[in-house]
C-alpha cells in the first residue's frame, strides 16, 4: 500500500518517503499555515519530489483534520517506544536554561518531533498538560 517504504508503490517518492510524509514533514517546518504554494516548494527542494498544488491542499487537509480529531491518538506507523532509560533527576538550572530540563530531555522532544513531527507533538503535549 501507500505506506509502504519501497519505490514501487504508487504514492511513494522516489527516496522512500510518501508525499503524506513529505506534506507533513513540511507542515513540520513551516507551520500550519504554509500555503500549498509554500509546501510544493519547499517540498521539491528538500526532497526533491513533485507534487500537484490540489494533491498537497488535500494531503494537508487531511492531516489537520486528523490531528484535530485525536490529537492524543498517534498513527500506529508513530507509536512511541517504551522508555528504557532509569529515571533521573532534573538538571538544576545554569545560565539561562529553564528549570528541570536537561540535555537529554531536549534530545528526547527532538527524536519525537523528528518521529511524530511537531504538530502532533504538540496537540499531545496540550493533551497531557490539562
Amino acid at each position: 500500500m501507500a505506506d509502504k517504504k519501497n519505490d514501487s508503490s504508487p504514492g511513494t517518492a522516489p527516496g522512500g518517503m510518501t508525499k503524506k510524509e513529505a506534506v507533513e514533514k513540511g507542515l513540520a517546518n513551516l507551520g500550519n499555515s504554509a500555503t500549498p504554494t509554500q509546501l510544493q516548494k519547499h517540498i521539491r527542494e528538500r526532497f526533491n519530489i513533485e507534487m500537484d498544488l490540489n494533491h498537497i491542499s488535500t494531503a494537508k487537509a487531511k492531516i489537520l483534520k486528523a490531528v484535530v480529531a485525536a490529537p492524543a491518538k498517534l498513527p500506529a506507523t508513530h507509536k512511541l517506544a517504551p522508555r528504557k532509560e532509569e529515571p533521573t533527576k532534573p538538571a538544576l538550572p545554569q545560565g539561562n536554561a529553564i528549570q528541570g530540563i536537561s540535555l537529554r530531555d531536549i534530545e528526547t522532544v527532538k527524536d519525537l518531533v523528528e518521529r511524530v513531527g511537531a504538530i502532533s507533538l504538540k496537540k499531545l503535549i496540550d493533551v497531557m498538560a490539562r
